[in-house]
């Protein structure tokens, strides 16, 4: 302990000394705003001429050169993101503080604690939870630089938690652009059997013609996960009345049991464009006509994924799992998936002027090919089944509408699939959203959503040494959600939704699929609220109020995050600075177990999950493109009445901990 707390005061210091060095450097540029500096040293600047010196500290604009691309039918460039704001949320699950309750540490399975999201029509295996870490095309850009960027990031805490974060992406030429990232995060955990390893690695380039007509695109994405499994607590009681090393020492369930998943996916696509944009028209008698040329983009995408599950464990105990399907207790359980998919689109943008006319379409056909196996090994028998071959033709069209397309002031997206053969035949997926300015600043928004799909893989065969069934009566999900909503300014925003789901499908408490007759009804209230005092203090709140008629969904009713912080700059605007407390609740509810084996939750039964507030202190820095935060994270436990808390049954919630991380951009 002594030694781990010398290491952390001593990273301390040498940022502090990092940070110190930063403000002198950004006092002296405010003291004598002409000179330029290099290496901490102050250069003249000279009549007449202009002194170019290769420097990330006064590349003060260079971040505006960089530009992720996200959307990969109309290759629209997006400004990066260089905010101070919430830089300690840093995992996906507490950037959307109401989609998920964390685990008790770093890497293991995050418990979902939204109503069910209205799904897209896919071949999708149904082991979702650990995608939440997983780098996939949603999240790792293609780029389009003018300057080169390096992003590196480090984060630690209690229980040996680390992350690490490092991308690169640069334009080696016009014609070719490259990006680079690799991700490590994991931690120990606070129980025994507890600790996660998680790698991801990813790789794009981009190759154009001098014309811009022709595109190749090509990305490699890699996603490893290893976790002890541990089953959960067996013993809950006065577990945390001690110290951290006696809650270490705890009985688990499990004592042999490990996991690990890979998902993988190779990604190329060809586009050519069609057409030219014509703005004007000189018809010499000063009269300037405009008129439309539509542009087209033909796109061919091909696409490789792979995913690959393993369970083993070699001593697995009598009285926990449900089943046993097989003699021998050391086992090793595999489910693996390939997906072939490809895809024709074309895709139509609207201009005017060089300006967007206030429309683009994209329509075509996804065909997907897949394959789906089981393997369970053991020292009797060996057996390997590939029992589905599916395939999949789909219609997919969506489209934008920008202001003053239709009527003033109006935005409409809309999205459309729709199973033409095979696996999904006769399937939909509809989304519509419209967003009109009332007045200047009242915005209202209204959205629908349907969606008939068959369930996920999973829920239809698996083969194991625990589970074991092959269903093929299962009904087609059917869910749609109507939203409708108001904004003023960013001040308040209130969104009220209704929706309802037949033939909803779950894991029961026996751990087998279980889909529901009758239809669910399900209904949600957002609100969300800003105050400023005085451009420094701040208080935002979300309010989400949620409710459904079933145990099968198995969330807490009332969600609440309250953040009042200082924001600012100081030390003459050279310092950057977001201080203040987070504090997060929600209703106590009956969540579901965690199933190792299946690696789903399932039906709990009714095991009430006791809530409290969670309190966190945070301050986050920005000097120039370096940003640090400390933060203090469930800073109530051990107050009498909020000892502890767990996730979900049998997994508590990670204990009190300081947190502490840094990142920095290069732009040369």
């Amino acid at each position: 302990m002594f030694v781990r707390s010398l290491k952390l005061v001593y990273t301390l210091m040498w940022f502090s000394c990092v940070l110190l060095s930063q403000l002198e450097v950004n006092a002296q540029r405010d003291t004598n705003p002409g000179a330029q500096v290099n290496d901490s040293t102050t250069v003249e600047p000279k009549k007449d001429r202009s002194i170019l010196v290769k420097d990330t500290i006064k590349v003060n604009e260079r971040y505006k050169l960089i530009h992720p691309v996200f959307d990969l039918e109309f290759y629209t460039k997006e400004n990066l993101d260089t905010s101070v704001n919430d830089i300690h949320l840093y995992y996906p699950y507490e950037q959307d503080f109401r989609q998920w309750q964390q685990p008790g540490n770093l890497g293991q399975v995050p418990y979902d604690i939204s109503l069910p999201k209205v799904e897209k029509l896919n071949l999708t295996l149904g082991i979702p939870q650990n995608n939440i870490y997983n780098f996939d095309r949603k999240n790792t850009p293609f780029y389009q630089n003018e300057a080169p960027y390096t992003f590196a990031r480090y984060i630690t805490g209690a229980d040996q938690e680390q992350l690490f974060e490092v991308k690169h992406a640069q334009n080696f030429s016009p014609l070719i652009s490259i990006a680079l990232s690799y991700k490590h995060h994991g931690s120990e955990g606070a129980y025994r059997r507890q600790e996660a390893k998680l790698n991801n690695i990813g790789a794009n380039a981009w190759l154009r013609t001098p014309n811009n007509k022709y595109n190749f695109l090509l990305s490699y994405l890699s996603n490893n996960q290893k976790r002890i499994q541990n089953g959960g607590i067996t013993d809950s009681e006065n577990l945390f009345d001690g110290s951290s090393r006696f809650r270490l020492n705890k009985d688990t369930y499990l004592g042999n049991a490990q996991s690990q998943s890979k998902q993988a996916e190779l990604f190329i696509q060809q586009s050519y464009d069609i057409g030219e944009t014509k703005d004007s028209l000189d018809t010499k008698d000063s009269v300037y006509v405009s008129w439309l040329v539509p542009t087209f983009r033909f796109i061919h995408r091909f696409s490789i994924e792979t995913e690959l599950r393993d369970y083993v464990d070699d001593a697995p105990p009598d009285d926990y799992y449900p089943n046993y399907f097989y003699p021998n207790n050391n086992i090793t359980d595999s489910v693996r998936m390939r997906t072939y998919k490809n895809e024709l689109l074309a895709a139509w943008e609207g201009r005017i002027n060089d300006k967007d006319l206030g429309i683009k379409l994209v329509s075509g056909i996804t065909l997907l090919n897949s394959r789906l196996g089981w393997a369970t090994e053991n020292t009797d028998t060996t057996q390997l089944r590939w029992d589905r071959k599916l395939n999949a033709l789909l219609f997919k069209a969506k489209g934008f509408t920008s202001e003053n397309f239709f009527t003033k002031n109006l935005k409409i997206f809309s999205e459309l699939e729709y199973g033409l053969a095979g696996w999904n035949t006769n399937n939909i997926y509809w989304k519509t959203n419209a967003n009109y300015q009332l007045l200047k600043d009242i915005q209202l928004n209204f959205s629908y959503e349907l969606n008939v799909r068959k369930p996920d893989l999973v829920f239809y065969e698996y083969h194991s040494f625990n589970h074991d069934w092959d269903i093929d009566e299962l009904k087609n999900i059917s869910q749609n959600r109507i939203s409708i909503g108001a904004s003023y300014k960013n001040w308040v925003r209130l969104n009220y939704s209704i929706g309802q789901i037949s033939n909803f499908t779950y894991f029961n408490s026996f751990q087998q699929p279980n889909q529901l007759r009758s239809s669910v009804a399900l209904q949600e209230i957002e609100l969300q609220t800003y105050l400023k005092y005085k451009h420094f203090l701040h208080w935002r709140n979300k309010i989400i109020f949620q409710q459904e008629n079933t145990s099968a969904i198995a969330i807490p009713k009332l969600i609440v995050r309250s953040d009042v912080y200082y924001a600012g700059k100081i030390f003459k605007r050279a310092l950057e600075v977001q201080a203040g407390i987070s504090c997060n609740y929600m209703s106590s509810f009956n969540a579901f177990r965690f199933s190792p084996s299946l690696g789903n939750f399932y039906s709990n039964g009714s095991n009430i999950t006791d809530q409290y507030p969670l309190l966190d202190l945070f301050i986050n820095f920005k000097v120039k493109r370096a940003t640090i935060f400390v933060r203090s994270f469930h800073l109530l436990q051990g107050v009498p009445g909020m000892e502890g808390m767990f996730a979900y049954p049998d997994y508590p919630l990670q204990d009190r901990a300081f947190k502490f991380g840094f990142s920095w951009g290069f732009y040369d």
